[in-house]
C-alpha cells in the first residue's frame, strides 16, 4: 500500500487512507521551483512488513503570456509576442523567437509553445481578426449597392443605402448566431438614406447587418473593436 503527504506548492491534496493501486495521478506544481513528492510504500507478508519511500520530483510548467492579438486591415501586419519563464517558443508558423510578425490575409489563430529549462512546455493561442477595412459595397437587391462605414468600429457605424422609392426600412443588428440585438424601422425616402448601428456596449466579434425594404433583403457584416 502507499500514502503520500501534502507538499506545498503542489495543489494536489494528501492522500492519507492507504491506496492499494499503483498511483495514477497528475502532479501540479504551482510554483516556479521543482518540488519533490515522496511516496510512502508499505509490503506486508507473512506477518512482516517493509516500508520504503519514492521520491518524485515535479518541476514546473513555464509561465506564458501572449499579446498582440488584434484587428488588422487585409494587407496589413501585426507582430504578436510570447513572453514569461520560457527558455525558447515556437510557434505554429515554424519561427522560434518571442516576437514574431504576420499578415495573415484572413483571420487566424496563432499558437505557441514555451519549454523551460527543466523541459516541460506549456502552449497558448493569439487570434488575429482581419478586416477589409472598407464600407461593405455588395449589390444586390439595392440596385446601388449598401455601405457600411467606418467598418471594423468601436462605437457606432453608418449604414447608407439608395432607395428609388418611398417606403419603410427595418435595419437589424444581430450576433453570429442569428439573435436580433437590435432593430429600427424608419422611413425611407427616394434617393440617399442612412441609418445608425449603435456598438457602444457590444463585445469585440463580428456581427451581421440585415436590411430590409420592401422584397429587398440585405446582409453584411461589421467587426466591433
Amino acid at each position: 500500500s502507499w500514502t503520500r503527504a501534502a507538499v506545498v506548492g503542489i495543489s494536489n491534496a494528501a492522500i492519507t487512507n492507504p491506496q492499494f493501486t499503483d498511483p495514477n495521478e497528475v502532479l501540479i506544481n504551482t510554483t516556479t521551483t521543482p518540488k519533490t513528492v515522496v511516496y510512502a510504500y508499505t509490503t506486508t507478508a507473512n506477518g512482516c512488513s517493509y516500508s520504503q519511500n519514492v521520491s518524485v520530483v515535479v518541476n514546473p510548467s513555464p509561465a506564458l503570456v501572449v499579446t498582440g492579438g488584434k484587428i488588422i486591415c487585409k494587407g496589413s501586419s501585426a507582430t504578436v509576442s510570447a513572453s514569461g519563464s520560457g527558455s525558447t517558443f515556437v510557434w505554429s508558423t515554424g519561427a522560434s523567437t518571442a516576437n514574431i510578425t504576420i499578415s495573415p490575409s484572413v483571420t487566424t489563430t496563432y499558437t505557441v509553445t514555451a519549454t523551460n529549462t527543466y523541459g516541460c512546455t506549456k502552449a497558448d493561442t493569439v487570434s488575429i481578426l482581419v478586416s477589409p477595412c472598407t464600407g461593405i459595397d455588395l449589390n444586390g437587391s439595392f440596385a446601388k449597392g449598401v455601405h457600411v462605414f467606418p467598418n471594423p468600429a468601436s462605437t457606432s457605424a453608418t449604414i447608407v443605402f439608395h432607395s428609388e422609392a418611398e417606403g419603410t426600412y427595418t435595419l437589424k443588428l444581430c450576433d453570429v448566431s442569428g439573435r436580433t440585438i437590435s432593430e429600427l424601422t424608419r422611413k425611407a425616402v427616394p434617393g440617399e438614406n442612412t441609418g445608425q448601428l449603435n456598438l457602444e456596449n457590444l463585445a469585440k466579434g463580428w456581427y451581421m447587418i440585415v436590411l430590409q425594404k420592401g422584397e429587398d433583403t440585405y446582409r453584411g457584416s461589421i467587426l466591433k473593436e
